[in-house]
């Protein structure tokens, strides 16, 4: 009767309870980081009066958590359904297995049996092979060999008809289709062989497994596992009950396919529009962000075509916040006064830097070993607390599977689709030239999905093509992203030093300062189809002492709070000295040039460390 079967008996006399037996069957996966909940569905047509539903469940039901056993009615709302009892109910029963198992050992060897019939095959494709290649060869050899210049060679009568053979090309045809047509079927034979192989060894592995089973089943007992409830009903009804309880051994991850077009294809097909089109072009760049999961479990159950959500919600973390107790200080006691040993000391010997513990109590018996031990006892615990970090949002979240899902109890990773968003994307270049002398791609954008993007693995896509792989980080709905599609050597910057220059600085009033001046030089060269932005990151020194102060040259104090260079470049800097410059690029080749400087002043008699440039 619809998705569960119902098989239904009397037990004693007419108004006892009346057992039902249903299947139900698993509807609802719900997969934690390391568990899922389970929801089962099956349906009971049931008189009026006092039943005991039990509800068969299947191989695995008794490795879940019993504790999280629950079960609802979902169509009772009208009439007051009384539930008296739900629980797990295990029976073991054993039972002779040795004819079943025998029975099983003989299938296991007649796939054995197949499986070595499909070896034998192999074989003698690659038998035909090596002879059809070394026909090939025989073949090229005397089509390499000259019969009238070779007096080692065969009689007339073999050479003649041979030589005519291969002076005649048309007699070819038949024997290289002959060749052809025997390779293309050891390579369909190959094929179907290996297809056959695999299906074999699948159902051989099933059966071994099952052989297993029941050796431990007639030893162990068979164990079968089932819900139990009972229930009042006042009148006829139509039940629908849903089963859920948790199970360990599942969890899910996230992971990204990231496109982006970086529309060179059109900017090379649409040369001769305005200029206008060409500062537009960054902003027709779109991203399509595919958000999947790669779910895997253990559970010893499989979950075939089932309604699938996914929750970063912890379970089996406390509802509730953790309470503070009383925080106990108290004095360490000073250390002891160890009263000096006159030892003969050896001349090989030499005196170690620090004795144990048990070493000075044992050197020193005169000494009172109370004081010690409280040392010992009031010492700080060696292991650190460990800190946890939370996501942003107070609540978890819960994405819900478009369609059925099918996830095999072998713990492989499967992979389903959360979402797919396509976002407008600015493309810009990245460039750390003091790290590094690769120029980035980047894509910028702006997560406009209802979904927050949870840390994962992302493989890049750039104009349909894998360029790399990265890593997504935690992104709130309404938060901008940046992901990394790795080098391009479209853009190169070149860093160089053209001045470092060490002076004195003598004042009034004012005891004697060195000055260190450190210029670098930036060079820009690119060639690119369209415009686009460069950003590059430098940094200058940050004093540890008040005795040194760094003096922003170029950009200085005033370009960085108009946020622009002289040269019209954007620029800024952070709290930590990391300076950034944002270029406009044109189309074409183009070059562009701007320095960096600042200067270090400091009190002479002093030396100021970690000004190289490989430091920082």
């Amino acid at each position: 009767m619809g998705d569960t079967q119902q098989q239904q008996h009397m037990e004693g006399e007419q108004g006892q309870s009346q057992h039902f037996t249903l299947i139900p069957t698993l509807r609802e996966v719900t997969v934690f980081k390391d568990r899922a909940q389970l929801t089962y569905t099956a349906t009971a047509s049931l008189p009026a009066g006092s039943h005991v539903l039990l509800m068969k469940g299947e191989k695995g039901w008794d490795d879940v958590l019993q504790n999280t056993l629950q079960v609802h009615m979902d169509n009772a709302a009208d009439i007051p359904v009384v539930m008296n009892d739900v629980r797990f109910e295990t029976t073991i029963t054993k039972e002779d297995m040795r004819e079943r198992v025998r029975e099983l050992a003989k299938e296991c060897e007649d796939y054995q049996d197949r499986l070595n019939n499909v070896a034998d095959r192999n074989s003698i494709n690659d038998a035909l092979e090596a002879s059809i290649k070394e026909l090939e060869e025989k073949l090229k050899n005397m089509g390499e060999r000259s019969p009238h210049t070779n007096s080692d060679t065969p009689s007339n009568n073999t050479i003649v008809p041979i030589a005519q053979f291969l002076s005649n090309p048309t007699a070819w045809q038949p024997l290289v289709r002959l060749i052809a047509r025997r390779k293309r079927d050891i390579g369909e034979s190959r094929l179907l062989l290996k297809a056959e192989e695999a299906q074999l060894q699948k159902e051989f592995l099933e059966k071994q497994k099952e052989v297993v089973e029941y050796q431990r089943a007639s030893i162990n007992g068979k164990r079968q596992t089932d819900v139990v409830v009972s229930v009042v009903v006042p009148q006829p009804v139509e039940l629908r009950l849903r089963v859920q309880f948790v199970a360990l051994g599942a969890s899910w991850e996230p992971i990204f396919d990231i496109r982006i077009g970086t529309n060179n294809n059109n900017n090379n097909n649409n040369n001769n529009n305005n200029n206008n089109n060409n500062n537009n072009n960054n902003n027709n760049n779109k991203i399509d962000v595919a958000y999947h999961a790669m779910v895997q479990q253990r559970t010893t159950m499989d979950w075939n075509r089932v309604a699938m959500r996914l929750s970063t919600a912890t379970p089996h973390c406390s509802s509730s916040p953790p309470k503070l107790s009383r925080w106990n200080i108290a004095l360490q006691p000073p250390p002891p006064k160890i009263k000096k040993m006159h030892c003969f000391r050896k001349a090989a010997c030499p005196a170690p830097m620090a004795a144990p513990m048990a070493d000075v109590m044992d050197a020193a018996p005169a000494m009172n070993a109370e004081p010690v031990m409280m040392m010992m006892r009031c010492a700080a615990p060696v292991e650190a607390a460990v800190v946890t970090s939370s996501a942003p949002s107070s609540t978890a979240s819960t994405f819900q599977i478009v369609g059925l899902a099918t996830v095999k109890s072998d713990n492989k990773p499967v992979k389903v689709t959360i979402s797919t968003h396509t976002f407008p994307a600015e493309l810009m270049y990245h460039v750390v030239p003091k790290r590094s002398p690769w120029t980035y791609f980047l894509a910028k954008a702006k997560n406009t999905s209802p979904y927050v993007f949870l840390p994962g693995k992302t493989n890049i896509f750039v104009d349909n093509i894998f360029v790399t792989n990265s890593k997504m980080e935690m992104v709130p709905a309404g938060a901008e992203f940046t992901a990394s599609l790795g080098t391009d050597d479209s853009v190169v910057v070149t860093r160089k030093e053209v001045r470092r220059k060490k002076s004195t600085v003598r004042a009034m009033l004012r005891q004697t300062h060195s000055l260190i001046e450190i210029v670098y030089e930036f060079t820009v060269k690119g060639a690119l189809p369209s415009e686009a932005t460069l950003v590059v990151r430098d940094q200058c020194p940050t004093p540890s002492d008040n005795d040194i102060k760094v003096e922003m040259i170029d950009p200085n104090k005033s370009m960085l709070n108009d946020g622009v260079t002289g040269d019209g470049i954007a620029c800024s800097m952070d709290n930590v000295g990391v300076v950034e410059w944002k270029l406009r690029l044109p189309p074409g080749v183009f070059t562009r040039v701007f320095r960096f400087a600042f200067n270090v002043e400091y009190p002479e008699e002093f030396t100021v460390n970690g000004l190289d440039d490989s430091d920082g």
